[in-house]
């Protein structure tokens, strides 16, 4: 029998622990929850990762305005981080003196960004320090489809602008390939190399490869204060007394501590009664492998008795969570890679995964587990 939905018959609104760092000035995901008409979720910021922006390279970006139109075809942008990273610099080139701020301002290339809050984040940087960008590929949601848009726009975008600028050799596709300047990738120090490898994957052509130069902009370290931090948002009375809890999470980092925090892993593993032991390699409904490659041996589970047998083994570890007394926590991730780590590594399988990055993901997640759709 499934486990019944999450609600709070008190009429209270049910708690929402954001695991991230609330951006500022105000976070889309305060700002969504808190358009209800009747508030029927109460979102709380848990504070997962401390970050700090590397000097030297911040000094490079800044440089690397002043020759940017010759060296770079445009930027990749995919976290706030970067973001912030990229208006601290822009924003110190504008106090700096009048002829560096002309030159960035007349700056015209594309800004790669995914998903729909590091977007509206880039836009608002654009529009003020770099008016004549383009911000692309907000609607892609992840690395991979970033990756796949940049590939079939860049290129093209690229050429159309050689092309009116001849050359005496333009005919020639290796020349044409040299004048295909590299994009210039704002990293952090932990980061999925997905986008890098697909757009310079060798089953490419010379032609089709985008070169990428990364600079790492940012580090990334668990925060000292998110074991008692997360503590402290589980023991308020309004969580404590809320008969459903829902937990995001929103990259791996930080989810063992959770695990740990909640008395679900024990040494290595995840207690008896929180699902299978991390060396169990049933692949259960969407998740898949070690993700090395996703184009390779790993797929999805595509046969019909697979996916049955995989679908009653979600139920068994979601309804052996709850027997404890466990029933008030759910956890839902951001999406898939966080979703799949959780699995991977402990055998964890969560409630619910938005399909999209986003408040209204999340949303949808949330309110398809509630109405049995998950």
């Amino acid at each position: 029998m499934d486990q019944p939905a999450p609600s709070n018959d008190t009429g209270r609104p049910i708690p929402i622990l954001l695991l991230k760092n609330q951006s500022q000035p105000r976070d889309s995901y305060e700002t969504h929850f808190a358009q209800d008409t009747v508030q029927r979720y109460a979102p709380t910021f848990v504070p997962v990762l401390s970050h700090a922006f590397v000097d030297s390279s911040l000094e490079r970006l800044s440089h690397s305005f002043q020759s940017f139109a010759s060296t770079y075809s445009g930027l990749i942008v995919t976290s706030q981080r970067a973001v912030e990273a990229l208006s601290s610099v822009l924003e110190s080139l504008n106090f700096s003196n009048a002829e560096t701020t002309s030159t960035h301002k007349s700056l015209s290339f594309p800004i790669y960004t995914v998903g729909p809050a590091t977007s509206r984040a880039i836009e608002t940087v654009r529009d003020t320090n770099l008016p004549k960008c383009s911000v692309e590929g907000k609607d892609t949601g992840n690395g991979e489809a970033l990756a796949a848009y940049i590939l079939a726009r860049h290129h093209t975008s690229q050429q159309q602008q050689q092309q009116q600028q001849p050359s005496a050799d333009e005919g020639s596709s290796d020349a044409m390939t040299e004048r295909c300047l590299p994009l210039l990738f704002l990293v952090g120090d932990q980061r999925r190399d997905v986008i890098l490898k697909t757009l310079q994957d060798p089953a490419l052509s010379p032609t089709q490869r985008i070169q990428v130069s990364e600079l790492t902009v940012y580090a990334t370290t668990t925060s000292p204060s998110f074991h008692s931090e997360l503590a402290t948002a589980l023991t308020m009375p309004a969580t404590s007394a809320a008969q459903a809890i829902w937990i995001i999470v929103f990259s791996p980092a930080g989810c063992e501590a959770l695990l740990r925090q909640l008395g679900w892993i024990e040494g290595d593993r995840l207690t008896a009664t929180n699902g299978a032991r991390k060396d169990n390699h049933l692949e259960h409904k969407g998740y898949v492998g070690k993700r090395d490659d996703r184009r390779g041996e790993h797929q999805r589970v595509e046969r019909r008795e697979e996916k049955e047998a995989i679908a009653r083994k979600e139920k068994l570890l979601r309804a052996s969570r709850r027997e404890r007394g466990e029933s008030s926590v759910y956890v839902t991730t951001i999406g898939p890679t966080t979703r799949d780590y959780l699995w991977q590594e402990f055998g964890f399988v969560v409630d619910a995964s938005a399909t999209k990055p986003s408040p209204e993901g999340v949303r949808a997640a949330i309110e398809n587990f509630e109405h049995g759709k998950s």
